[in-house]
């Protein structure tokens, strides 16, 4: 009791502890005031914890809303990092079901979660083995054609959800062919298709690409084309040329592509016009274009000649 009286009688002493429950007080007044509790949204990264290693989620999304509550210096851009939302896996199974999420806040109070709750997938993952087939891509150059392709390896491992590897039906190795005008080999990733050749998502391949030898052969056609005689000079005078055939009429030509489609007919070599005194036959040489390849290189050139009297 003595202390108490003694206590009280320091007026000093009471003093500083009035000046400090009203600075306290002030301190909690302008807190209030000027950091005052608020509530706000975040979209965060949705994790998935304790997932078997043996299996795959579907349908579950990137993100979900997470508000919160807490004070407004606290809840500034940099608060979503300090949010997780995520999903518990442990003991899920294969197949449809919908899994609570979960959310936590370091400085402050969850609030909310939205969607509350995912209706997710399940699924098993496998593997199987498939065959490797090149995919031709881009143009070729002029008058070439791929003969071949050899694949190494031949055959991957691709895995994936149980589900949806059953429609995998092989891996192709995409083989750029533009700008290639002889054999070469190339690095391409693997993608695995279904028989119908569309990409199946969310597969390994293993490896992840192939080594393609690409073999490039020169393209040729064929095709008849009509002989046309060309003569040279002037006819005798008083000579007429009243009929021309040529046999054979047409010539089986070989050649590029590109070469073929520019040509209507094949020519002879020039015949001098001089030599026609009267009806004749010349054997005569193809004027052959180069890289063509014809059938005969000699044709026979029947001139029927009729001479006009001078008057």
């Amino acid at each position: 009791m003595n202390f108490l009286k003694k206590l009280l009688e320091n007026e000093n002493l009471i003093a500083k502890i009035v000046s400090a429950l009203v600075a306290c007080t002030l301190w909690l007044y302008v807190m209030a005031d000027q950091n005052p509790i608020v509530e706000r949204s975040y979209d965060v990264r949705l994790r998935h914890n304790n997932l078997p290693a043996s299996m795959v989620v579907f349908n579950a999304p990137d993100k979900v809303s997470v508000r919160v509550c807490g004070s407004r210096v606290v809840l500034n851009d940099d608060a979503a990092y300090m949010i997780n939302a995520s999903l518990n896996l442990e003991n899920v199974s294969q197949g449809q079901q919908t899994i609570p999420v979960a959310a936590t806040f370091a400085m402050g109070d969850v609030v909310s979660v939205s969607p509350d709750q995912i209706f997710v997938y399940i699924d098993t993952i496998s593997e199987k083995g498939v065959p490797v087939e090149a995919r031709l891509a881009g143009t070729l150059a002029d008058d070439m054609t791929l003969g071949g392709s050899t694949i190494v390896p031949s055959e991957v491992t691709v895995k994936g959800p149980s589900q949806e590897l059953d429609r995998v039906a092989k891996a192709v190795a995409q083989l750029d062919v533009t700008g290639h005008n002889e054999n070469f080999t190339t690095e391409s990733t693997l993608m695995p298709v279904t028989a119908d050749g569309y990409e199946v998502q969310n597969m390994a391949v293993i490896p992840k690409t192939a080594m393609v030898d690409a073999t490039l052969v020169a393209q040729t056609l064929s095709t008849d084309l009509p002989v046309e005689s060309v003569l040279s000079g002037n006819l005798p005078q008083g000579v007429h040329v009243s009929r021309v055939e040529v046999l054979p009429e047409k010539i089986r030509l070989t050649a590029p592509p590109s070469i073929l489609k520019g040509m209507t007919s094949i020519k002879t070599k020039p015949i001098a016009a001089a030599v026609l005194t009267g009806s004749t036959s010349v054997n005569v040489e193809l004027d052959v274009p180069d890289k063509v390849i014809p059938e005969l290189k000699n044709v026979e050139v029947r001139f029927s000649v009729e001479r006009q009297e001078a008057h």
